[in-house]
């Protein structure tokens, strides 16, 4: 627990300590807690006493707390009352997403305000941040705030001695598990991230704004769809959608056994690749699964291997023909083909891809390699089509036109492009050498 003491002028911190070293006078002692998981969506605890007016009541009655951990929780600190305190907020956000004040920016933050009445000696009080307040800023100018057991709209609740939250409990934060998983896959638990992400650059695709997001248990698998797999399966698909039969470049399918039967699949269309995966008893991952897993669920890495400068190292990215060595799929994205000190790396999709890009469930390649068919539409995230205002849960938008989404980098695209966050488009119809395909297997839900 983490202990504090704020007054008319001054406020002390006591790191670790359950009570405040005070002497028995007059004042409040107040607990925040959250039922929120730390540090997944928030790392810091802004602390403010507020006048009648929603002003501070005293040059130092806020405080910055560091509240990465669980074992700080609840954070504990005593008000010195002097005649001008009416509100006390906390502020729960992640530091990352913070503006050029230092304050959070956007709607990824929990608020709780609440009215204090005069104490009766140490009088202890409780204000807790509740997930069913995720995103609703609290207004002490009108007053306003928000509800933490119904997460309505309602002026400031007078605090009491509430038990606290605690961390990580939040229905919607909880994690599943899978039940059950074939061969070949692995499970992605069930639970809550943040879904895009304002510093994603060069997205064609909006990623804003940001939204929570819960995702139920999947099983992905492990593996892009290679050329033999596909083979297997074509005769139960049906119809005359075959990959590279619109004569693409740097197509991987063969009809006959080849050395290119471990190589992922390309070439192939959107309405193939999710017929591919049916045939398997699965289906195309939505985006929010894909970057949920991508992310190493919820940990939002900016890749699945963590910083995006090593991806030279770490996956098949930049690989591309230069136009002066001539042929087809020339590009600029040549820097990690050809690097210094290093073996000329090949050109095209490789098999078994990189053993840099993985994810903690085991989930290769979905940095690079290929990237991959998602099913959804290239909508900003506040579109109708993803729901209502405030959380979601398994969320799709469902395409409306030609287009499609694809998601991950691949092997001619370059490094900066290969965030987790980052929403590719593509026609419906189009198979390119780019693209490949990755399946799904929901649990209690299609």
């Amino acid at each position: 627990m983490t202990a504090a003491r704020i007054g008319a002028g001054f406020m002390l911190i006591a790191l670790g300590a359950c009570a405040v070293d005070e002497p028995a006078r007059s004042q409040w002692r107040v607990a925040v807690s959250t039922d929120a998981p730390v540090p997944l969506l928030a790392d810091r605890l802004l602390v403010e006493v507020l006048d009648d007016k929603g002003s501070l009541a005293c040059s130092a009655c806020s405080r910055l707390f560091g509240v990465a951990r669980e074992t700080t929780w609840p954070v504990s600190f005593g008000v010195v009352p002097t005649g001008r305190e009416r509100f006390v907020r906390a502020r729960l956000y992640r530091g990352a997403r913070i503006g050029a004040n230092g304050l959070p920016e956007g709607a990824m933050l929990i608020d709780g305000l609440g009215a204090l009445e005069a104490p009766h000696g140490v009088t202890d009080v409780a204000l807790r941040l509740s997930m069913l307040c995720f995103g609703h800023a609290a207004e002490p100018t009108r007053p306003a705030a928000c509800d933490p057991a119904t997460g309505a709209t309602t002026p400031p609740l007078t605090l009491k001695g509430d038990a606290p939250l605690e961390v990580g409990q939040a229905a919607i934060a909880v994690e599943s598990e899978c039940d059950g998983v074939p061969s070949g896959m692995a499970c992605v638990k069930g639970g809550v991230f943040v879904l895009g992400d304002s510093r994603t650059v060069g997205s064609v695709a909006p990623t804003t704004p940001e939204r929570l997001v819960r995702i139920d248990a999947f099983a992905m698998d492990k593996d892009e769809m290679t050329v033999r797999e596909a083979r297997s399966l074509l005769a139960k698909v049906g119809g005359d959608d075959r990959p590279g039969r619109r004569g693409e470049n740097v197509c991987t399918f063969t009809t006959e056994p080849s050395d290119n039967d471990e190589l992922p699949l390309n070439c192939v269309s959107h309405a193939l690749a999710g017929a591919l995966c049916n045939a398997l008893g699965k289906r195309l991952p939505t985006e929010a699964e894909w970057e949920y897993a991508a992310g190493s669920r919820g940990e939002e890495r900016e890749t699945p291997w963590g910083d995006i400068g090593s991806a030279c190292f770490d996956a098949v990215l930049a690989r591309g023909r230069s136009p002066a060595e001539g042929g087809p799929n020339q590009t600029d994205s040549t820097s990690c083909r050809v690097v210094p000190g290093e073996p000329t790396r090949p050109f095209g999709p490789v098999r078994g891809g990189s053993a840099g890009d993985v994810t903690r469930e085991g989930l290769r390649n979905l940095g690079g390699n290929l990237t991959e068919w998602v099913s959804g539409a290239p909508a900003p995230y506040d579109d109708a089509c993803f729901g209502p205002a405030g959380a979601l849960t398994n969320p799709e938008c469902k395409a409306r036109d030609e287009q499609r989404l694809v998601r991950g980098g691949h092997w001619a695209l370059a490094p900066t492009f290969s965030a987790t966050t980052f929403r590719g488009v593509q026609r419906r119809g189009l198979g390119d050498s780019f693209t490949g395909v990755r399946c799904v297997m929901p649990f209690g839900r299609k």
